[in-house]
Protein backbone atom coordinates (compact mmCIF):
# COMPACT_ATOMS: atom_id res chain seq x y z
CA UNK A 1 0.00 0.00 0.00
CA UNK A 2 1.32 3.40 -0.98
CA UNK A 3 1.50 6.29 1.50
CA UNK A 4 0.09 9.41 -0.12
CA UNK A 5 1.23 12.89 0.77
CA UNK A 6 -1.02 15.86 0.16
CA UNK A 7 0.11 19.42 -0.32
CA UNK A 8 -2.09 22.50 0.07
CA UNK A 9 -1.86 24.42 -3.18
CA UNK A 10 -4.27 27.23 -2.43
CA UNK A 11 -5.91 27.48 1.00
CA UNK A 12 -9.67 27.08 0.87
CA UNK A 13 -11.70 30.23 1.28
CA UNK A 14 -14.81 29.57 3.37
CA UNK A 15 -13.50 26.09 4.24
CA UNK A 16 -14.25 24.56 0.83
CA UNK A 17 -13.16 24.36 -2.77
CA UNK A 18 -15.14 22.37 -5.33
CA UNK A 19 -15.50 21.38 -8.95
CA UNK A 20 -12.03 20.03 -9.76
CA UNK A 21 -11.72 19.78 -13.55
CA UNK A 22 -8.57 19.07 -15.56
CA UNK A 23 -8.35 21.27 -18.67
CA UNK A 24 -5.46 19.40 -20.30
CA UNK A 25 -2.63 21.31 -18.64
CA UNK A 26 -4.06 22.66 -15.40
CA UNK A 27 -6.66 22.15 -12.71
CA UNK A 28 -9.74 24.35 -12.58
CA UNK A 29 -11.65 24.53 -9.29
CA UNK A 30 -14.14 26.83 -7.60
CA UNK A 31 -13.98 29.05 -4.56
CA UNK A 32 -17.72 29.09 -4.05
CA UNK A 33 -18.12 31.91 -1.53
CA UNK A 34 -15.74 34.18 -3.46
CA UNK A 35 -17.60 33.49 -6.73
CA UNK A 36 -14.34 32.56 -8.46
CA UNK A 37 -12.98 29.83 -10.65
CA UNK A 38 -9.31 29.29 -9.95
CA UNK A 39 -6.65 27.52 -12.05
CA UNK A 40 -3.63 25.64 -10.77
CA UNK A 41 -0.76 25.30 -13.24
CA UNK A 42 1.49 22.39 -12.22
CA UNK A 43 4.24 23.56 -14.58
CA UNK A 44 4.71 26.80 -12.63
CA UNK A 45 3.16 25.80 -9.31
CA UNK A 46 0.91 28.87 -9.36
CA UNK A 47 -2.79 29.39 -8.70
CA UNK A 48 -4.49 32.20 -10.59
CA UNK A 49 -8.00 33.55 -10.97
CA UNK A 50 -9.50 32.02 -14.11
CA UNK A 51 -12.93 33.67 -13.86
CA UNK A 52 -14.70 35.97 -11.38
CA UNK A 53 -18.34 36.84 -10.65
CA UNK A 54 -19.54 33.25 -11.03
CA UNK A 55 -22.65 33.48 -8.82
CA UNK A 56 -21.20 31.03 -6.29
CA UNK A 57 -20.28 28.45 -8.91
CA UNK A 58 -19.77 24.98 -7.48
CA UNK A 59 -19.40 22.03 -9.88
CA UNK A 60 -17.47 22.40 -13.14
CA UNK A 61 -17.02 20.19 -16.18
CA UNK A 62 -15.72 20.36 -19.75
CA UNK A 63 -17.42 18.92 -22.81
CA UNK A 64 -15.70 17.12 -25.69
CA UNK A 65 -15.12 20.50 -27.38
CA UNK A 66 -13.33 21.88 -24.33
CA UNK A 67 -16.15 24.26 -23.33
CA UNK A 68 -16.47 24.93 -19.61
CA UNK A 69 -19.82 24.43 -17.83
CA UNK A 70 -20.73 25.34 -14.27
CA UNK A 71 -23.44 24.99 -11.66
CA UNK A 72 -24.05 28.47 -10.30
CA UNK A 73 -25.75 28.14 -6.95
CA UNK A 74 -26.74 31.77 -6.84
CA UNK A 75 -24.91 34.64 -5.22
CA UNK A 76 -28.40 36.15 -5.28
CA UNK A 77 -31.74 34.41 -4.95
CA UNK A 78 -32.48 34.89 -8.67
CA UNK A 79 -29.25 33.41 -10.06
CA UNK A 80 -29.59 29.65 -9.51
CA UNK A 81 -28.63 28.17 -12.85
CA UNK A 82 -26.56 25.89 -15.04
CA UNK A 83 -24.32 27.77 -17.48
CA UNK A 84 -21.76 27.32 -20.22
CA UNK A 85 -18.98 29.90 -20.07
CA UNK A 86 -18.35 31.55 -23.42
CA UNK A 87 -14.78 32.38 -24.52
CA UNK A 88 -15.53 36.11 -24.13
CA UNK A 89 -16.27 35.55 -20.44
CA UNK A 90 -20.05 35.79 -20.56
CA UNK A 91 -22.12 32.88 -19.26
CA UNK A 92 -24.79 31.31 -21.45
CA UNK A 93 -27.65 30.25 -19.18
CA UNK A 94 -28.75 26.72 -20.11
CA UNK A 95 -31.48 26.44 -17.47
CA UNK A 96 -32.61 28.24 -14.33
CA UNK A 97 -36.08 26.74 -13.77
CA UNK A 98 -37.97 23.48 -13.75
CA UNK A 99 -41.71 23.54 -14.37
CA UNK A 100 -41.81 27.29 -13.78
CA UNK A 101 -39.99 27.20 -10.43
CA UNK A 102 -36.43 28.30 -9.71
CA UNK A 103 -33.89 25.53 -9.30
CA UNK A 104 -32.70 24.76 -5.77
CA UNK A 105 -28.90 25.17 -5.72
CA UNK A 106 -27.33 23.43 -8.75
CA UNK A 107 -24.34 21.52 -7.43
CA UNK A 108 -22.44 19.15 -9.74
CA UNK A 109 -22.59 18.32 -13.42
CA UNK A 110 -21.17 16.24 -16.24
CA UNK A 111 -21.59 16.26 -20.02
CA UNK A 112 -22.05 12.89 -21.73
CA UNK A 113 -20.74 11.84 -25.15
CA UNK A 114 -23.97 13.03 -26.80
CA UNK A 115 -23.59 16.55 -25.45
CA UNK A 116 -26.32 16.13 -22.83
CA UNK A 117 -25.70 17.94 -19.55
CA UNK A 118 -26.59 16.04 -16.36
CA UNK A 119 -26.69 17.95 -13.07
CA UNK A 120 -27.65 17.59 -9.42
CA UNK A 121 -29.91 20.12 -7.72
CA UNK A 122 -30.01 19.75 -3.92
CA UNK A 123 -30.79 22.51 -1.44
CA UNK A 124 -27.85 22.84 0.95
CA UNK A 125 -28.57 25.55 3.49
CA UNK A 126 -25.97 28.29 3.32
CA UNK A 127 -24.21 26.87 0.26
CA UNK A 128 -24.92 29.88 -1.93
CA UNK A 129 -24.68 32.87 0.34
CA UNK A 130 -26.96 34.48 2.90
CA UNK A 131 -30.25 34.02 1.00
CA UNK A 132 -29.80 30.22 1.02
CA UNK A 133 -29.96 29.88 4.81
CA UNK A 134 -33.73 30.43 4.62
CA UNK A 135 -35.52 27.30 3.38
CA UNK A 136 -38.55 29.48 2.56
CA UNK A 137 -36.57 30.52 -0.55
CA UNK A 138 -36.78 26.95 -1.85
CA UNK A 139 -39.39 26.69 -4.62
CA UNK A 140 -39.04 23.02 -5.62
CA UNK A 141 -40.17 20.39 -3.13
CA UNK A 142 -37.57 17.84 -4.25
CA UNK A 143 -33.82 17.38 -4.65
CA UNK A 144 -33.26 15.81 -8.06
CA UNK A 145 -30.92 14.95 -10.89
CA UNK A 146 -31.77 16.47 -14.27
CA UNK A 147 -30.68 16.02 -17.88
CA UNK A 148 -30.43 18.87 -20.37
CA UNK A 149 -30.87 17.81 -23.99
CA UNK A 150 -29.41 20.19 -26.59
CA UNK A 151 -31.88 21.49 -29.17
CA UNK A 152 -31.15 22.65 -32.76
CA UNK A 153 -31.58 26.33 -31.76
CA UNK A 154 -28.83 26.08 -29.06
CA UNK A 155 -31.42 25.91 -26.26
CA UNK A 156 -31.78 22.95 -23.89
CA UNK A 157 -34.79 20.88 -22.83
CA UNK A 158 -34.80 19.86 -19.16
CA UNK A 159 -35.88 16.41 -17.96
CA UNK A 160 -36.04 15.28 -14.35
CA UNK A 161 -34.37 11.85 -14.15
CA UNK A 162 -34.60 10.98 -10.43
CA UNK A 163 -37.64 10.96 -8.20
CA UNK A 164 -36.28 9.43 -5.00
CA UNK A 165 -33.05 11.27 -4.27
CA UNK A 166 -32.17 13.37 -1.24
CA UNK A 167 -29.35 15.86 -1.63
CA UNK A 168 -27.82 14.31 -4.77
CA UNK A 169 -24.17 15.14 -5.17
CA UNK A 170 -21.47 14.30 -7.71
CA UNK A 171 -22.01 12.67 -11.09
CA UNK A 172 -19.65 10.54 -13.13
CA UNK A 173 -19.95 8.35 -16.19
CA UNK A 174 -17.98 5.20 -16.89
CA UNK A 175 -15.33 5.59 -19.58
CA UNK A 176 -17.55 3.95 -22.19
CA UNK A 177 -20.49 6.16 -21.18
CA UNK A 178 -22.78 3.19 -20.58
CA UNK A 179 -23.08 3.66 -16.82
Amino acid sequence: MKNWEFETLDPAYGQVTEGPTWDGSGLLYTRIQQSRIMRYDPATGTCTIHRENTNCANGLTLDSQGRLYGCEGGATIDARRVVRYNPDGTPKVLVDQFEGKRLNIPNDLVVDGGGRVWFTDPYYEGAAGPWSFDRANRELDHDSVYRLDPQPDDSYRITRVTFDTTRPNGLLFSLDGAT
